[in-house]
C-alpha cells in the first residue's frame, strides 16, 4: 500500500505542472481518457476505504465511513455522502469495490443503483448489477 500512496502523492504533486497549452486534439483526448481512468480507479479506492471503515465500526475501531471519508479531504458533505453510499452498496455487493478500483465501472454506475433502490438490495437486483459489470 505504501507504493500506492507514494504514487498518488507524486501524481498530486505533478498535476499542477501539467501543461496542455501546446497539445493538439488527439493528445487532449488521450490525456482525458487517462485522467478519466485514474478518476474511476481512485473512486474505487475511496469505496474500499469507506468499506473498511464500516468494518472497523463493528470492532469499535472507527466512527464509520462518513467520518473517515469526510475527515481528511477538502470535499463537501454531498460528496462524502455519495462515497459512503457506495461503501454501503459495496458491503452488499461483494467485488464491487474491486471492480470500481480496477476502472471497469465508475462510481456513477454504483450511484445509479443506489438511487434506484431503497433499503436492502434484492438478490435479483444484485445479480443484474453484477452481470452488467462483466
Amino acid at each position: 500500500m505504501r507504493s500506492f500512496v507514494c504514487a498518488v502523492e507524486k501524481l498530486v504533486a505533478e498535476a499542477p505542472r501539467v501543461d496542455v497549452c501546446t497539445a493538439d486534439d488527439a493528445r487532449l483526448r488521450s490525456l482525458t481518457a487517462s485522467v478519466r481512468a485514474a478518476q474511476r480507479c481512485l473512486d474505487g479506492v475511496i469505496t474500499k476505504i469507506g468499506l473498511q471503515a464500516q468494518n472497523l465500526v463493528e470492532a469499535g475501531q472507527s466512527d464509520g465511513a462518513t467520518s473517515v471519508l469526510g475527515s481528511q479531504g477538502a470535499v463537501g458533505g454531498r460528496t462524502v455522502q455519495r462515497e459512503a453510499s457506495r461503501a454501503d452498496l459495496a458491503a452488499e455487493l461483494p467485488g464491487l469495490a474491486d471492480t470500481l478500483a480496477s476502472g471497469e465501472a465508475s462510481g456513477e454506475h454504483a450511484d445509479v443503483l443506489t438511487r434506484r433502490t431503497s433499503g436492502p438490495l434484492s438478490s435479483r437486483k444484485l445479480d443484474c448489477f453484477a452481470a452488467g459489470l462483466r
